[in-house]
């Protein structure tokens, strides 16, 4: 029961935090360079994490505290401590996550609108998909390889799909240096400050080779 109540009641409380990062995510206006090349926006991306991210390490320092206190005088108590640490360290992993899904987002949604103005009669919906993107560049004489930092975009769309279905490294993954197959996924705050730069270099060179292609 206490493990159930600390899940709920963390979840609740971590509801804004999740509905902020959605807002950001939403807001993110891509055809604007400055903001895509000036961090804004991936700023307060990385704020809303930092919050949940040090929320949960207050809350994983009370209850440690409290499990010290009650661990040699109330059993029952204590194994619910243990629990509720276990959903408070879930959740601290969760927040990690949450930074490495939502600039693979930043990346969808600014694909998507990069073509729309390119391409304004084609449904853009899924041309951000990998196969279909290459077949829409290949159109314009444009390799989706020879885009600047395309490599920082596809390691993070392995990493992405890794965390969101088995939580481990894919061999796909494992083509780059950092992952060994098999194994945890773990350092994604690391892996994020790595691979933002080539996400915004990316997108700046996308944008920059559809209308290069477009004044042809």
């Amino acid at each position: 029961m206490a493990y159930r109540y600390a899940a709920t009641k963390q979840s609740n409380q971590l509801r804004p935090f999740i509905a902020a990062l959605e807002g950001i995510i939403d807001e993110m206006n891509p055809i604007d360079k400055a903001k895509i090349h000036g961090h804004e926006e991936y700023r307060a991306l990385e704020r809303i994490i930092s919050e949940i991210g040090n929320y949960c390490e207050k809350e994983l320092a009370a209850l440690n505290e409290e499990y010290d206190r009650i661990k040699d005088s109330d059993s029952v108590l204590a194994d619910s401590a243990v629990s509720d640490i276990s959903v408070v360290e879930m959740l601290g992993k969760i927040s990690e996550e949450l930074i490495i899904i939502g600039l693979y987002k930043k990346v969808e949604l600014t694909t998507k609108k990069i073509l729309s103005i390119y391409f304004p009669k084609r449904n853009v919906e899924k041309l951000y998909e990998k196969s279909e993107l290459e077949k829409i560049l290949r159109k314009c004489r444009v390799k989706l390889e020879d885009i600047s930092s395309y490599s920082c975009v596809d390691e993070l769309r392995l990493l992405c799909n890794a965390i969101k279905h088995q939580g481990l490294v894919t061999g796909s993954l494992a083509k780059y240096p950092q992952w060994k197959k098999g194994e945890n996924i773990t350092q994604l705050l690391e892996a994020y400050e790595r691979l933002k730069p080539g996400v915004i270099q990316y997108l700046l060179n996308l944008d920059s080779k559809l209308k290069a292609a477009s004044n042809k």
